[in-house]
């Protein structure tokens, strides 16, 4: 995470801990809850890039499996297939350089077969890395190289299409766990604006106990949503 994003992120966590406490204390917690924040963000920005991914060497492995099919060998119809794809993505994606690393590999005469082993190795993916395996076999066994391209070809649009749809369904229900989110800080903010004294006893003695409870339950809830949307398949 950017900065930018760090501080955004950190303001709007010490405003919902002040929102909770009154309390400019709440500003060293906030740090930490800020840090932890930017881990999860992380997490989600490289679920995102895998699934960019994944959507590219679905493409190669089709254009692959195409230029194998014409006719030619499996070092140049690599080659075929990201020139295939080179004008369709941005060379910055991580999937196209680390492309760009399998054909520097392969012009330094290295097995294609261990060329795509490193190649799955440095995306850590276990799809890929299932394909690099049982590409590597076929090529020394010399087994039906194309029918392997196909079926490894077959299986990721099965899984992309079983993703999608499980994003589509569960897209409402984000939705909806977004405006509950906000739904409780909102309450407070209303009434601290509406009626201060109405919270008063919330913020001394054990209405900060209540007020701690209620923050840790609040936490909980969300991290169940965050956890309930993310289905690996």
């Amino acid at each position: 995470m950017n900065i930018c994003g760090a501080a955004a992120g950190y303001l709007v966590l010490a405003a919902v801990l002040w929102l909770f406490y009154r309390s400019v204390l709440v500003l060293v917690p906030a740090a930490a809850g800020c840090f932890l924040g930017c881990k999860v963000a992380e997490s989600l920005a490289k679920e995102k890039e895998m699934q960019r991914v994944k959507a590219v060497f679905l493409d190669f492995l089709g254009a692959f499996a195409s230029s194998i099919e014409a006719g030619e060998t499996p070092d140049n119809a690599v080659f075929s297939a990201y020139r295939a794809l080179a004008g369709l993505y941005s060379c910055e994606w991580r999937i196209m350089r680390e492309l760009t690393e399998l054909l520097r590999r392969i012009r330094m005469n290295a097995p294609v077969e261990e060329a795509f082993k490193a190649f799955a190795k440095s995306l850590e993916d276990d799809d890929i890395q299932r394909f690099a395996e049982v590409f590597s076999l076929t090529k020394r066994k010399g087994g039906d190289m194309l029918y392997v391209i196909r079926s490894a070809e077959r299986t990721l649009t099965q899984k992309t299409s079983v993703r999608r749809e499980i994003r589509t369904i569960i897209a409402s229900k984000r939705l909806e766990a977004s405006v509950m989110a906000v739904m409780p800080p909102g309450m407070i903010l209303y009434f601290s604006i509406a009626d201060s004294a109405f919270l008063e006893p919330l913020y001394s003695g054990n209405g900060r106990l209540v007020m701690t409870l209620l923050l840790f339950v609040y936490a909980a809830c969300l991290y169940a949503t965050v956890k309930l949307s993310k289905i690996e398949v």
